[in-house]
Order: C-alpha cells, then structure tokens, then sequence
C-alpha cells in the first residue's frame, strides 16, 4: 500500500482524463484527505453524491488502496 501512496503522491499534480464533466444539475468538489489536510483535487458535475464519487475516481484516476480517502461535498 505503500507503493501506491507514493505514486498516488507523485501523480496527484498532473492534469484530470477530462477538463470538464458533461452538464449535470450539481457541481461537486473533490478532496483527497491527507494525513493533516485535505488536497483539493477539482469539481465534478452530477446528479447525486454517489454518481459524483464514482465520477471523479474515473476523472482523477484514484487508485484503489485511496479511494476511502476520497472526499466529495455538494459545491452549488
């Protein structure tokens, strides 16, 4: 798991897949939790928080052993 975080650590400021989501009703934003912070890693748009979480796991390409730590809040 290690192995993971480390490269998660390294690859977390590269640019999403998509620029953009497709238009939905809600923007969502998206935090990675740190062991002291939060790391916001962008906005997503969709219908619910479920379809949003599953959304920007694909979008932002978070590795399994840290989509726990995946954070998403309604932003609008």
């Amino acid at each position: 798991m290690k192995k993971a975080v480390e490269s998660w650590v390294n690859f977390i400021d590269r640019e999403p897949l998509r620029k953009s989501s497709k238009a939905a009703d809600v923007r969502w934003r998206v935090r990675l939790i740190r062991s002291s912070s939060m790391r916001d890693l962008g906005a997503v748009y969709a219908r619910d928080e479920r379809s949003a979480r599953e959304q920007a796991i694909q979008e932002f390409r978070v590795p399994d052993a840290l989509q726990f730590k995946l954070v998403v809040q309604r932003a609008g």
